[in-house]
């Protein structure tokens, strides 16, 4: 049974009966309860806010054909981390000692998890990671080939090193779950954002615990919002965290409706963002204000110049593509704009101008 899809399908063969035998996590954080039906896990919906009137408001709108309403459904694909160097571990015993050099993300915590894996005391166990060829979230957790180089190395009385293939490597080394997700955004008639609905079906093989759908909690605020989690299991290798566990296809989808409901509002896209999500702090929250007043300073910049920022000059257009960034602590929780190259290619016709910044 390979997919959601597929496990999804009336008479699809139960998998984990009641959520019995699952041990994968494809999250960041512990393993949330959830109820189960069939395969599917869930709801889980913490993160709503009056989720309730959420529903109501948007089936009302639907039943009334108001025209603000926008309803979408979006899929993203699974995603590799396809880091440079592969999952990798070498593992040695020195008398009653045990060291391991492997390619981890979390270090210490790697090796408590080696300890109470083994029943070894902590103190004998030496865990080293002096470079990492990219992890971006796989290398965050006590994975097969370190556990296979340590039982080799017990048995065999001498080091062993297991590295995966680059085959192994896009198989079973944990990817980033594929993700359908359908969203309702409704705003109200004074053009604040009234209601949204957020519905994710999860991806991740036999791993749960994803957050894709909650996420949306964390922007653009609105009087209420219905944010409802799903995972589905098949018999594909377990999802595992990659950058920002959930927030892209989230982001994916949210954005896009994003861009619908200024349609609809015959606002200009950027400027709804910054009106929906004005938070004067960026430094104590996930805010897109700071890409948005990027965003704007470049297109200001390329309409002094009488040139633009991507190469569409037949028309002399300017294509501004959605924002679907920031949602993760980094510059944007920071208070940090982004830094803007913008190129000019009127080289060619004289006046020649180079990289900005």
């Amino acid at each position: 049974m390979i997919g959601a899809e597929a496990a999804r399908k009336a008479g699809a063969p139960i998998l984990f009966p009641g959520g019995k035998g699952q041990k994968f996590n494809a999250g960041e954080g512990a393993t949330t309860r959830a109820s189960w039906s069939g395969n599917i896990r869930g709801p889980s919906a913490a993160f709503s806010l009056k989720k309730k009137s959420a529903r109501s408001w948007i089936a009302k709108a639907r039943s009334d054909g108001d025209p603000l309403l926008f309803e979408g459904t979006f899929r993203t694909g699974i995603q590799q981390h396809t880091c440079l160097e592969p999952h990798a571990a070498v593992a040695r015993f020195d008398g009653d000692r045990l060291i391991v050099h492997v390619s981890s993300q979390f270090v210490a915590q790697l090796k408590d998890n080696i300890a109470k894996h083994f029943k070894l005391d902590p103190g004998k166990v030496r865990v080293l990671a002096e470079h990492i060829g990219g992890g971006f979230g796989s290398k965050g957790a006590l994975s097969d080939e370190t556990i296979v180089a340590i039982k080799l190395a017990e048995a065999a009385k001498a080091p062993v090193r297991v590295a995966f293939t680059r085959h192994e490597e896009l198989s079973v080394a944990g990817y980033r779950p594929g993700a359908e997700i359908t969203v309702a955004i409704l705003p109200g008639r004074d053009g604040e954002l009234k209601a949204l609905s957020l519905t994710a079906y999860s991806d991740a093989g036999v791993a749960v615990n994803t957050t894709v759908a909650g996420l949306a909690r964390l922007i653009y605020p609105a009087e209420a919002k219905e944010l409802v989690d799903y995972d589905v299991v098949s018999n594909l290798p377990p999802g595992s965290p990659f950058r920002g566990p959930g927030a892209p296809p989230m982001a994916f989808a949210l954005e896009q409706a994003l861009d619908e409901a200024a349609l609809r509002l015959k606002s200009d896209p950027i400027q709804l963002r910054k009106r929906w999500d004005p938070n004067p702090r960026p430094a104590t929250s996930l805010r897109l204000g700071g890409w948005t007043r990027g965003v704007a300073r470049l297109c200001q910049r390329a309409g002094e110049r009488g040139s633009l920022p991507v190469r569409c000059r037949r028309r002399h257009r300017l294509l501004v593509l959605s924002l679907a960034g920031g949602l993760e602590s980094g510059a944007v929780s920071r208070g940090r704009p982004p830094r803007c190259r913008h190129r000019d290619t009127r080289h060619r016709h004289g006046d020649p101008q180079r990289h900005r910044r």
